[in-house]
């Protein structure tokens, strides 16, 4: 099937990009170059979300990683308010226990303080 095939490979192409945009979000935050890192962060959310879907584990942890971020640029509102949009998502279609939902659980823990 040459279309399924052509999908895939672009699927693929898709997901190297990702992958090459984590990278550079680990080197530009490392670097305290966080406005270009929280650009990536959201590029790369964007990404998962085209190629894997948004309720895809990867994709959702990824959000929780963009709302650590947010909350370390004191973007506390913008943080809470994904955070909160991330657990209700892990809780819609994650299966129980779930570990995503556990990690994006204890991320809004820490950063409401309760």
């Amino acid at each position: 099937m040459p279309g399924a095939a052509r999908s895939r490979s672009q699927d693929d192409s898709a997901l190297t990009a990702v992958m090459k945009k984590i990278y550079a979000d680990a080197a530009n935050y490392g670097a305290g170059r966080m406005a270009s890192a929280l650009q990536l962060y959201e590029e790369t959310g964007a990404a998962y979300s085209r190629v894997r879907g948004p309720d895809h584990p990867d994709a959702l942890a990824h959000r929780a990683n963009l709302a650590n971020a947010y909350y370390r640029v004191g973007r506390l509102s913008d943080a809470m308010t994904l955070l909160r949009e991330t657990v209700a998502r892990c809780e819609r279609v994650l299966p129980p226990g779930d570990p995503v939902t556990q990690t994006v659980r204890e991320s809004l823990i820490r950063i409401t303080g309760g």
